[in-house]
């Protein structure tokens, strides 16, 4: 009869489990690689739709002038004048009735498009002016009374303000304020007109119309201000 080893018979060690992965993993593992690769897809159909919407009708620059636009492109920069990111956001039907100032500009950066009219029918109207902003209608709106409430408390010129909002005959929605000026210093009186016109979520156009005279009287009203202002909005195209 084989002799027993009782309690100095060697306990018989269990095979441990190196894995490095749970068995759930190892049982499942096909599953979650397939998981895992949907998920990187998905990522990356939105990383790549998120670029291209970022990057629509984004236009290229070399040596800071635009490549290959049309004279009537509305041009804005969203980045700097030493690193721009312009993009095209409108086109406008350039009107050829009026005299263009090619000496006036409101900003150093020539990556960014702008018109300046210098209109002679007599009613008072001495400048239109179109650009495009890279902020959006109610936002370019919003900065304007910012700034002018700011100039205003500096005591360089009072004011009457007037507010107008709504659509154009496109649907278009459009913010336009009227500042009148009293500039002692020059001892004349002016108008400032800006509409800007919604051109997508986040960029809008501007149309700036100015009356100057030597007297209030002088000054082009409200309603011909506004007319001016109309008929540049609807030379104005947003892109799609």
């Amino acid at each position: 009869m084989a002799k027993r080893n009782g309690a100095h018979a060697r306990k018989v060690q269990q095979p441990q489990d190196n894995h490095f992965f749970s068995p759930f993993i190892r049982k499942n593992w096909r599953s979650i690689v397939a998981i895992l690769v949907a998920v990187a897809v998905i990522a990356g159909a939105w990383l790549t739709f998120d670029y291209i919407a970022r990057n629509k009708n984004r236009v290229s620059v070399k040596d800071g002038v635009v490549q290959g636009t049309q004279p009537g492109d509305v041009i804005i920069n969203r980045g700097t004048s030493s690193k721009p990111r312009c993009f095209k956001i409108a086109t406008f039907d350039v009107p050829d009735k009026y005299e263009i100032d090619a000496d006036y500009s409101i900003s150093s950066d020539k990556t960014v498009t702008d018109w300046a009219f210098r209109p002679s029918a007599g009613d008072g109207i001495n400048l239109v002016f179109v650009r495009g902003m890279k902020t959006s209608v109610k936002e370019s709106y919003e900065n304007l009374v910012s700034n002018i409430g700011e100039h205003d408390e500096n005591g360089n010129f009072t004011e009457q303000d007037r507010v107008t909002s709504g659509k154009d005959d496109r649907g278009l929605e459009y913010y336009a304020y009227l500042s009148q000026a009293a500039n002692e210093a020059d001892g004349d009186f002016t108008y400032y007109l800006s509409v800007y016109l919604e051109c997508g979520k986040d960029s809008s156009v501007l149309i700036f119309v100015n009356s100057r005279a030597a007297t209030e009287e002088g000054l082009a009203d409200y309603d011909t201000l506004m007319a001016y202002a109309r008929e540049f909005m609807a030379l104005i195209t947003p892109v799609k």
